[in-house]
């Protein structure tokens, strides 16, 4: 004797439900795509005002460091992003009763901001340092 199956295939109704099922779980899976693309757009445009403000330390690492107060409270545009960038500069202020050599009394605090604007919401980076009177590797 042989075995014959009575059934070759599905149902109807168990296409439907395989269906079905398959449809809730992309649906449950979309979010996560539109959250991703956010995250990434934000991600770009904060190394794009990260790049734009250590790109701005450099230029400003390679000025006369006597011209830095000049930049003080100085703007740029920073327009792949829509944003603008600010430079503050200030003289490094010593608390407590240090006792400061020369060199120590050359720097200059340095920050550099950068912000934008994103669905709305102001977005801004700020970026620290010092630049000394005698430099990286100057003598």
């Amino acid at each position: 004797m042989f075995y014959t199956p009575k059934s070759k295939g599905m149902t109807l109704i168990e296409v439907l439900i395989a269906l079905t099922i398959t449809c809730l779980l992309a649906l449950s899976v979309l979010p996560l795509y539109s959250k991703a693309t956010y995250i990434n757009k934000l991600s770009n445009k904060k190394n794009i005002a990260t790049n734009a403000a250590l790109s701005k330390i450099e230029e400003l690492r390679g000025t006369d460091f006597d011209d830095l107060d000049s930049f003080d409270d100085s703007n740029f545009a920073v327009s792949e992003i829509n944003g603008t960038g600010t430079i503050y500069v200030s003289n490094k202020d010593w608390n407590g009763d240090l006792t400061i050599n020369d060199e120590e009394r050359d720097l200059k605090n340095i920050k550099i901001t950068v912000s934008w604007s994103d669905e709305g919401i102001s977005k801004i980076i700020s970026i620290p340092t010092l630049i000394t009177k005698s430099g990286v590797n100057r003598q």
